[in-house]
């Protein structure tokens, strides 16, 4: 979240200007942040020096996704819930220290890499928090779809965009959990889904989140988000790996097309963008509740 914020506060976009990975193998946090645009890259000697907020709210967000992701409450050994005082100075701790490159190690062997013995969080077995599956799903007008099929990766890229920004204020403001990312051809078109795990309280909740996909996709557009994307994609090119490039079997795989750097350059204009996004949807689903949002709509686009 604290990655996702500092370039959202510099009106830069997941997907569009950078990409975010992590893996934590035995104790080494491993963070991977490819940067797409040349604004994204100047800014990348002041990712080192990034401090993780230990507020509380940040803090309270991130320990309901653990719980969420794992079904299950933790606390210290011998308590019953997390001492959140003890928990604040750990992460400060870990904080505190250095961010090193990839680029001056040698070798690291995870196994010799021993965890400090200190607090250790356990599960707790009898504390199991109510979770539900919730879907969100991105998707075109099946009319529309099938007489535009050439524009399927298109918006197959703008769905990504969108969602990418709809998932991050999902994460930070009601704590969902995603697990996966899959699509769904169907009747000729193709369907972007992102599947997440929220507490069932939260779920109950469901219309609270229209409000928050509104302000996640008028975010692009005031940003001119969808606009740098088409740009982006006009210019890609296999030569230049450090940009943003689609692959092509990705896209063959999602969409039933391949396309090159003269496709890309043909089918992402403005015009088909703001086509697209006038007939793409998003909705949200879990069990038999679903809300739905017409992106031209929020954006007041004319069809």
């Amino acid at each position: 979240m604290a990655v996702d914020n500092f370039f959202y506060d510099k009106q830069l976009f997941p997907y569009l200007d950078y990409d975010l990975s992590t893996r934590v193998v035995r104790g080494i946090i491993y963070v991977r942040i490819p940067l797409y645009t040349t604004k994204a890259k100047r800014l990348s000697k002041e990712l080192a020096k990034l401090k993780i907020p230990l507020d509380d709210e940040s803090r309270t967000i991130a320990v309901l996704q653990i719980a969420v992701d794992k079904q299950q409450m933790f606390g210290i050994v011998g308590d019953k819930e997390p001492d959140f005082e003890t928990l604040n100075r750990e992460l400060g701790a870990l904080d505190a220290r250095l961010w090193q490159d990839i680029d001056n190690f040698d070798l690291v062997s995870p196994q010799d890499n021993q965890l400090v013995s200190g607090t250790f969080y356990p599960f707790l077995e009898k504390e199991v928090i109510a979770t539900r599956e919730v879907n969100v799903t991105f998707s075109l007008d099946k009319p529309f779809a099938g007489a535009h099929r050439e524009l399927l990766p298109l918006f197959w890229n703008l769905a990504m965009l969108t969602s990418s920004n709809i998932g991050r204020e999902l994460y930070e403001n009601v704590g969902f959990y995603g697990t996966a990312t899959s699509h769904r051809p169907k009747n000729r078109t193709t369907a972007l889904v992102r599947h997440y795990r929220a507490a069932a309280d939260v779920v109950q909740q469901l219309n609270n989140t229209r409000d928050i996909i509104n302000d996640a996709i008028l975010d692009l557009g005031d940003n001119d988000a969808y606009k740098r994307m088409a740009a982006e994609l006009r210019s890609v090119s296999l030569s230049t790996p450090d940009r943003m490039f689609p692959d092509p079997i990705v896209m063959h795989d999602r969409t039933g097309i391949i396309v090159g750097s003269k496709g890309w350059n043909r089918i992402a204009t403005d015009e088909n963008c703001s086509l697209i996004l006038s007939h793409m949807k998003v909705t949200v689903s879990t069990g038999r509740k679903r809300i739905s949002v017409k992106i031209g709509s929020v954006l007041d686009i004319k069809q």
